[in-house]
This record gives structure tokens, C-alpha cells and sequence, in this order.
């Protein structure tokens, strides 16, 4: 095939404003009546900008079905759509069913003879209008500012990895020709972009990666594979800004729980060492700390074999809110006037909060406050001491639990103000009556049926009591025999803690058949009963019940 001159062309069109290279060739050609535009090739005299263009071509069949047809080089772009028509642009004969490239592409049909105008055209979707062309309500999104050709990026990355996943190099597949899978992609990829921050969030938990059973926590790289590069290579940095603040909030909300993923940049989860930082202790006292607060951090071990643990931010910050009102031993002490050896001891009954370095302020006031039944001012009476000149000369330190349930029931009667132990006054005879009763050691042990004749319950009663934990036992043998006892201490404990609720709702004055309801109207802690573990009677907590007059 002999190459043509251009001055001996019959028919010599001008080039028109936005042509495609390659498409004034097959308008040249039809026009002068050349069966193929290779006829064209290395035309004599033909000046073209010399640019080049891919081998396959798209277009739009409403395009080419107008008065005066062009192949647009806008065709040619990363974005396949015609925004004259809001329709995708074509890349497949539907004669042969195989992709047009320039080689078999005539003007207005393909070299098979099958048509390029008749073709269908596959409108665009109202959400990917949106996102191409932002109406006033769109306006103030975060892709509106965002250039067509960025906004595509954007969601055929977001498509990719929906339908693909982060394994087996999704944006290589998404990388396809074909406009019909691209259609797939863009349209999955706008429903994330215009469903926000929680479509985004969907996402991330559809390709996460499954944690192993070794671990509890995650690095950002074994969660998510290549997603941190994948997202700055790809995406401008407008974009990347606003997706890795999702993933940050992604994270925040998977620190809480217990398949936390640690992504040190992100600050959104803190290491053993950063938490001593904070808490001003070393890093081996962490977990220790951790765990007497209740919190059981996630965690991952390492090849070489260490734990490193992945604690939220707010769980540090919760616990220095908390430690902001604890006192140590020795200040409670001057502050309350009760010892060092009777606020362990207050500890150990669970009447006050604290460990074995410092204790919690406002329960020891909530102590106080309930160990005064009529609060006033300091009332006259012989037998009315203070309760710190009490505790100190009348009380031993093994009746402790004894006395103050017997002071936190109404036993023995008080008054004064709560503030500190020397503004309390105690009755000293009913003191007196309580402790006369306390000839038991503290540590003898008590059979199951004998610690329910004391307590006045049935045995069966005490006996599910003892297996949900609320009465702790110790299996040890007597003699020949081998049972579960119950120490003084701990039914003293149980009974400063615990009590049923038919006597609570008696000394308020409540009827039985309505004490269910007073206790929830009043939110004390139902701790057992029928509707909350199985067991025959319901028990409540003491320390929420309101003061009878």
C-alpha cells in the first residue's frame, strides 16, 4: 500500500477544535472514500501534531449519530465518560464483540462492518452525576473541590479494593480496558465516596484481615497490607488527607475493643512505654495497673517473643480522671482520721475503694456519710463519742467488720456531721452490745449450713449465692472431711455488702410484692434473683440504697 500525498486528496478538511490525531485520519479517509486509514500512514504534505495515543479508542455512539461526527481527543482521557450526553463511552464492537482500536476503527463502523453509531449508550447513574458534575446540594463535600479527573481516582481506588480486596494486586486488575468492568468499579467506588465516613468505615471491615489467635491486637500493616501505600500513591493529597482521617477514626473506634490495631503514626493507640509516660510509673507496672483498674488491654506478641500492648488513649485518661481522687494511705489517714491499719482493713471488706498503695477519697466520704444516720450538729449525750476515739480504744482491728455493719445498718445508733471521723458520734453502749457478740475469731471457719443459719437464709439460697461468686468459700479439710467453708470475715463482708431486698424494702416501708419495682425505681444494684441469675430471692448492693429516716 503506497502512501498518499495530502495535495492529492480531493477532499481536504480542516482539523477541528478538540480532534483526536488519530480521528481526523479516519475523517480524512471516509471523506476522500479510502477503505482503511492506513492508506494515511506517512502522508506526504499531512501535518498532525505528533502526540501519541493508545492503541485501543472509545466512543460515544450520540457523538457520532450528530450532523458533523468527530472523534473528540477528550475520548482518549482517563475519565470514559461523555459529558455532552452524561452517558459512558463504548470500547466494543457488538458485531464481533471484540475492543476498536485504531487499527480496525473506521469513521462511523468498525473494519468488521458492524456500526459505531447504532451501538447503545449506557447512561450515567444519578450518584456518579452527582459526583461528576456537584449540584448545590454536594457543594460543600470534601471531593467537590476535587478535579473530575482526582474524583475518579478517588473512587476506582475505593471500587478496587471493594471488589478486590487488598490481596492479588487490585489495582493491577482494575487496571482492565474494559469499559464494563470499569463501569463496576467507578460505580461502587461514587457509593463510598457519597456515603462518607461510615461507607469508608463498611469498607475497611470488608477487607480487613482476620487477626491470628495469638494475638488480640494488630499492626497497621498486617490489618491492612500496602493500604497506607496504596492510598498515597494513588490519590492527590487533598484526598489522602481526608481518607487517613477516616482510617484514624476507623481505628479510634476499634481501640475500645479487644481487636485493637496499632498504627503508631496515628497515636490512636499507646505502647507499654507511653503509658508509664503518662501515668508517671515504670513500664512494668503497667499491666498491673491495667488490670486493677478492670482493664485487660489488647495485645500481640512479637517474633522475637515480647507482648506489646495496644491501650486506647481514653483508657489512660479514664484512669488518671481516677487516680485524680485517690489519696495515699497515709493522707486518708490525716484527712478522715481512720488509720492506715483500718483503711486496709476497709479495703479488704470492700467498704471502700483502693489498693495497697492509696485509696479512693470519695468512698471513703460515702462511708462516712452513711455511717450518719441523722446528720446535725454535734448532739450532747455521755454516751455519744467520736468515732475516731471509738475505733481507737472500743473497736479491735478483727472487729472491724463487725462494727461497721452494725453502725451502716442502724445497730448502732449516730450522729453528726461526715466530714472526719472526730465529727461522728457513736453511741458507746450500743457499741458495746455489737462487740459483745464477737467472740468468734475472725478466721474460724463456718460450714455452708451453719453460715446460712447465721445469716438467716435458706441453704439453698446461700448455696447459689456461694456459686455465683457473691460468697467466697474455702475448700479445705477438716479432719476426715473435705468441704467448703466460709470464714467470720467474709460474712461479715457479705453482710456490709449485701442484703436482701425484701429487709431493704421493709425498713423503707415498701410492701414485698412492690420491692421489685422500688428497687428499680431507685437503680440499686440487684445483684441476684430470679430474673437476673436464676436464684430463688433477690439481693441488692447497700452502698446504693437511700437513707431511712
Amino acid at each position: 500500500m503506497s502512501p498518499v500525498a495530502f495535495s492529492h486528496l480531493l477532499v481536504r478538511p480542516c482539523f477541528r477544535f478538540g480532534e483526536a490525531h488519530n480521528g481526523y485520519k479516519l475523517r480524512l479517509a471516509h471523506a476522500n472514500g479510502l477503505p482503511s486509514p492506513g492508506w494515511l500512514d506517512n502522508c506526504a504534505g499531512l501535518a498532525l501534531p505528533d502526540k501519541p495515543e493508545a492503541s485501543h479508542t472509545r466512543w460515544c455512539p450520540l457523538c457520532l449519530d450528530q450532523e458533523a461526527p468527530t472523534w473528540l481527543e477528550q475520548w482518549s482521557g482517563p475519565v470514559p465518560i461523555c459529558p455532552i450526553h452524561q452517558c459512558w463511552l463504548t470500547d466494543t464492537c457488538e458485531c464481533c464483540d471484540r475492543q476498536l482500536s485504531w487499527r480496525n476503527a473506521r469513521f462511523l463502523s468498525c473494519s468488521c462492518g458492524g456500526s459505531l453509531v447504532t451501538i447503545t449508550s449506557t447512561p450515567l447513574s444519578a450518584e456518579l452525576i452527582a459526583l461528576i458534575s456537584p449540584s448545590d446540594q454536594h457543594a460543600s463535600r470534601w471531593w467537590a473541590h476535587l478535579i473530575v479527573e482526582h474524583r475518579w481516582r478517588v473512587a476506582r481506588l475505593l471500587g478496587a479494593l471493594h471488589t478486590f480486596g487488598l490481596n492479588n494486586k487490585p489495582l493491577k486488575k482494575a487496571s482492565a480496558n474494559a469499559i464494563r468492568h470499569l463501569r463496576i468499579l467507578i460505580g461502587t467506588g461514587t457509593a463510598i465516596m457519597l456515603g462518607g465516613e461510615i461507607a469508608f468505615h463498611d469498607l475497611l471491615r470488608r477487607i480487613r484481615r482476620e487477626p491470628s489467635s495469638a494475638t488480640s491486637a494488630q499492626l497497621m500493616r498486617d490489618a491492612f497490607p500496602a493500604l497506607l501505600t496504596k492510598i498515597r500513591r494513588q490519590l492527590p493529597h487533598s484526598a489522602q488527607e481526608v481518607i487517613l482521617g477516616w482510617v484514624r477514626t476507623y481505628l479510634q473506634e476499634q481501640s475500645n475493643n479487644a481487636e485493637a490495631i496499632s498504627w503508631k503514626a496515628s497515636r490512636v493507640t499507646l505502647s507499654a512505654t507511653e503509658c508509664a509516660k503518662r501515668l508517671h510509673i515504670r513500664p512494668e507496672r503497667v499491666l498491673e495497673i491495667l488490670s486493677s483498674h478492670g482493664v485487660t488491654p489488647p495485645a500481640r506478641v512479637t517474633g522475637a517473643g515480647r507482648t506489646m500492648l495496644a491501650v486506647a488513649p481514653s483508657v489512660i485518661e479514664a484512669i488518671q480522671s481516677k487516680s485524680a481522687g485517690m489519696l495515699p494511705h497515709a493522707a486518708a489517714s490525716r484527712i478522715y482520721g481512720l488509720s492506715i491499719a483500718r483503711l486496709t482493713c476497709l479495703i479488704k471488706m470492700g467498704l471502700i475503694n483502693g489498693d495497697g498503695r492509696k485509696v479512693d477519697r470519695e468512698s471513703i466520704a460515702d462511708l462516712l456519710r452513711g455511717a450518719v444516720q441523722t446528720p446535725a450538729k454535734r448532739p450532747s449525750g455521755t454516751d455519744l463519742i467520736p468515732l475516731d476515739s471509738l475505733l481507737r480504744t472500743a473497736v479491735p482491728l478483727p472487729h472491724t467488720a463487725a462494727f461497721f455493719t452494725a453502725l451502716l445498718s442502724g445497730i448502732i445508733s449516730s450522729a453528726g456531721i461526715p466530714n472526719h471521723a472526730r465529727e461522728i458520734l457513736v453511741c458507746r453502749l450500743d457499741t458495746k452490745a455489737v462487740l459483745a457478740e464477737c467472740s468468734a475469731p475472725i478466721n474460724e471457719l463456718i460450714s455452708i449450713p451453719q453460715a446460712a443459719e447465721r445469716l438467716k437464709l435458706k441453704q439453698e439460697v446461700l448455696y447459689h449465692l456461694v456459686d455465683r461468686g457473691l460468697v467466697k468459700v474455702i475448700s479445705t479439710r477438716i479432719g476426715r472431711r473435705a468441704a467448703r467453708y466460709i470464714t467470720e470475715f467474709e460474712i461479715a463482708r457479705f453482710t456490709a455488702q449485701i442484703e436482701p431486698l425484701s429487709i431493704a424494702a421493709s425498713r423503707n416501708g415498701v410492701s414485698k410484692q412492690s420491692a421489685l419495682r422500688w428497687a428499680t425505681s431507685c437503680q440499686l444494684e440487684i445483684v441476684s434473683g430470679p430474673s437476673i441469675d436464676g436464684g430463688r430471692q433477690y439481693f441488692v448492693r447497700k452502698n446504693g440504697l437511700p437513707i431511712s429516716h
